[in-house]
């Protein structure tokens, strides 16, 4: 999965967030330190429509494509792993 700058503005924008300026690492950072729930579920959400996208390129590009797809929701349900133990530490759930 590939994040863009347009990516990060898309998330800051759908989490109601600021997005700093500077290098995508630096400002997925921030916004993953503003609000880390919002922020990992719309990656994951991102992970997904790119992993679809790489389905659409299964004719063409064969095992490439379903190699990439693979890994794009193979990193989705690791971010919302991820999400749901921020939202488990941040109630207080165990």
């Amino acid at each position: 999965m590939i994040v863009a700058r347009a990516d990060l503005a898309a998330i800051s924008n759908g989490a109601g967030l600021g997005l700093r300026a500077g290098e995508r690492r630096y400002a997925l950072e921030h916004l993953l330190a503003q609000a880390p729930a919002p922020v990992l579920h719309a990656l994951a959400v991102e992970a997904r429509r790119q992993a679809a996208l790489h389905d659409e390129r299964n004719g063409w590009l064969g095992d490439i494509a379903a190699f990439f797809a693979v890994r794009c929701r193979g990193t989705a349900d690791l971010i919302d792993e991820l999400a749901r133990a921020e939202v488990a530490a941040t109630s207080g759930v165990p």
